[in-house]
């Protein structure tokens, strides 16, 4: 049988449950998820998403034909990709960040064009990067077996569809002042960063 004490144990054990989840409901209202959604759901991040498939493809291959070559090759092009990839994920690390800063999220908003102007630097910069090492590596290595040029064809059109990505900020400007760290975190980096090296099979 409960004894009273255990009741009043119980009650307040349900009750700390409820406040808890309704706090954790409060960080972020439907609204504001809605909104993030909305951003993510543009051309921009769907082709980010290709691009990101097709540079896993190309690991995926020469992981499947990695005991043709030397201990060294492989460690080396395990390095470019590593690096490569850092370079994407900083990107996105860069737009998290300018997203929790109210100067510039204003500057966003008001020029979304030039925003989109500094993605694309950053997205040549990764291209560039990626290209001149995993892509080189890794043909240089499979002679030409694996490369990453499908990859590459894809950049153009990511870049293309910045800017109309950027503008729909503009429209759910209101709700962008309402992201945070572990929304952004969840939805976004967790969602599009690229994986390491080992993480892809």
């Amino acid at each position: 049988m409960t004894t009273p004490f255990n009741l009043k144990h119980a009650f307040l054990s349900i009750g700390l449950l409820l406040l808890f989840f309704q706090g954790s409901q409060a960080q972020t209202n439907p609204g504001t998820y809605r909104a993030l959604l909305t951003f993510l759901s543009t051309d921009f991040f769907t082709e980010y998403l290709e691009l990101r498939e097709r540079a896993y493809e190309s690991v995926h291959q020469f992981k499947m034909r990695e005991s043709n070559y030397s201990e060294e090759d492989v460690e080396k092009i395990k390095a470019s990709y590593e690096q490569s990839a850092a370079y994407f994920n900083k990107m996105l690390l860069n737009i998290k960040a300018d997203l929790l800063n109210p100067q510039r999220r204003k500057y966003i908003v008001q020029f979304p064009q030039n925003y989109s102007k500094e993605v694309e630097c950053d997205l040549r910069r990764a291209r560039e990067f990626y290209e001149n090492t995993y892509g080189q590596e890794v043909i240089r290595v499979t002679q030409g077996e694996v490369t990453g040029s499908a990859f590459l064809a894809l950049v153009p059109d990511l870049i293309r569809y910045g800017k109309s990505a950027f503008e729909i900020l503009q429209k759910i400007q209101s709700e962008i002042k309402k992201f945070n760290e572990k929304l952004l975190n969840e939805e976004l980096i967790n969602k599009y960063a690229f994986k390491s090296w080992d993480e892809i099979s």
